[in-house]
């Protein structure tokens, strides 16, 4: 049974949340915090697997209010947030900083595909409360510089990313400088409508610019690649973007595996790297990479909120590499330096 302690001001939400997961019989609702500070007393006095957080709320907001439960008793934080503009959803990424697993839409009674997004949230919930507490800080002690017999040629870095892989990339990509030289093409599984938010507050964190590419457009270096929402993104055998509103696949659009599959042929030019998630996108495809020449990275598991995606990686023998948020960075560094003493030559 998972134990829920949902947190919400409004009543009329507080009413639509009880009832969609009051519904599901996996489900126990220990408690309704009507702001953030009954939101850290209950969380300490109930014990609750999982806490789905609001983000604007008198007393206490969602923002201190997860980072009071993070520091006193931590556990899965879902943020569920009724709106998509731009200061709202940069708001929810911050929620996401300090240790919430993820965010998902709050489903509006007047809506019309509001079944739709009730069931996607109760199912997003679910899995939510798998997810393993990582302390960030406690992350970043741990490093060792990865032994690498041989640093390959690599131009593009190719990351795909799930529930938990947010604070990871905020991670690795503000770590890199505004010199660094390869192109990256990044796949992060996302509730849609959040998409927008999301890239403007990471911009706001790293000093790469972060694009979302055209058709036909080709890679420029230093450049983060996102694909537009709801697209699955790929390289032809020029090496130029297309963009695919194909069918689903791991029930992802994006896919990593899609986008994996493509570089397979351009071999030792591609450093693939999959992060916290569920499931297995990407993980085949990663063995394909590796036979082809790339370099395959897999997040460790101590690291990782979620050790699915790239624990199947590792079990299906597509990883050269198993390395924490820090050695990530090390690697990607390592790589750029090559990569300048390669064309400075």
């Amino acid at each position: 049974m998972i134990r829920l302690l949902i947190v919400e001001d409004l009543e009329i939400y507080q009413k639509i949340l009880f009832e969609i997961f009051s519904k599901d019989p996996e489900i126990e609702i220990v408690g309704i915090a009507k702001n953030g500070k009954e939101a850290v007393e209950l969380a300490k006095k109930l014990k609750p697997h999982v806490i789905t957080m609001d983000i604007h709320m008198p007393v206490m907001d969602g923002k201190e209010a997860t980072q009071r439960i993070m520091e006193e008793n931590p556990v899965p934080i879902v943020v569920v947030s009724s709106s998509y503009s731009g200061q709202e959803t940069e708001k929810a990424f911050e929620i996401l900083s300090l240790g919430a697993v993820g965010i998902l839409p709050k489903p509006a009674p007047t809506l019309d595909n509001f079944e739709k997004e009730a069931k996607e949230l109760l199912e997003g919930v679910k899995n939510y409360s798998q997810s393993r507490i990582i302390r960030r800080k406690n992350i970043s002690k741990i490093f060792s510089k990865p032994k690498l017999k041989e640093i390959p040629k690599v131009e593009w870095i190719a990351i795909g990313s799930s529930t938990g892989g947010i604070p990871v990339l905020e991670t690795i990509l503000s770590a890199l400088p505004s010199s660094f030289h390869l192109s990256l093409f990044i796949v992060q599984h996302m509730a849609k409508g959040f998409q927008d938010g999301f890239l403007s507050w990471l911009q706001e964190k790293v000093k790469l610019k972060i694009k979302i590419p055209k058709e036909g457009e080709i890679p420029e270096k230093g450049t983060i690649y996102f694909p537009p929402e709801d697209y699955h993104l790929c390289l032809n055998e020029k090496g130029s973007f297309v963009l695919s509103m194909e069918k689903r696949e791991n029930s992802f659009r994006p896919s990593v595996s899609y986008l994996f599959r493509s570089l397979v042929p351009f071999g030792e030019k591609v450093a693939a790297c999959l992060l916290s998630g569920m499931g297995e996108d990407g993980a085949k495809e990663m063995v394909d990479l590796k036979k082809a020449g790339a370099a395959t990275i897999a997040q460790s598991p101590e690291s990782a909120v979620i050790f699915g995606m790239p624990k199947k990686a590792i079990e299906y023998g597509g990883v050269d590499h198993i390395l924490n948020p820090k050695e990530i960075i090390h690697f990607f560094l390592k790589l750029d330096q090559k990569f300048s003493e390669r064309t400075s030559l």
